[in-house]
């Protein structure tokens, strides 16, 4: 199992599952970390929801009282991405305008492939 997909298992309950969901984008950055990108199109965070995202028990509070969850699963994702050196941030442009969220994760210099090989 790669580490994208590894890192998507893990992140992906934690996203509101009944929204579509979508990897925007792949990649491999300058520093060899990977890049994914997975946008929704739920009910948006808030500037204080964003403040608090990765709280462990946090929920927002439009999805608190429509979803089911433990608010676990972003603190869960946050801890294994920083555990293993990448990091995790969310980008929400407010209420109604879904999510994206950007895990990032380093790769060792070894195990990077170039496109095609």
């Amino acid at each position: 199992m790669s580490a994208a997909h590894a890192t998507a298992c893990v992140v992906a309950p934690a996203i509101e599952l009944a929204q579509l969901l979508v990897v925007t984008d792949r990649r491999v950055v300058e520093d060899g970390a990977l890049e994914l990108a997975v946008a929704d199109q739920g009910a948006g965070l808030s500037a204080d929801e964003l403040s608090r995202l990765g709280e462990r028990f946090f929920r927002g509070e439009r999805t608190a009282a429509t979803t089911t969850g433990s608010g676990l699963g972003i603190w869960i994702a946050k801890a294994f991405l920083h555990a293993n050196g990448g990091s995790l941030e969310a980008i929400s442009s407010g209420a109604g305008g879904g999510s994206t969220i950007i895990l990032r994760l380093p790769i060792p210099a070894q195990k990077l492939v170039t496109e095609g090989t």
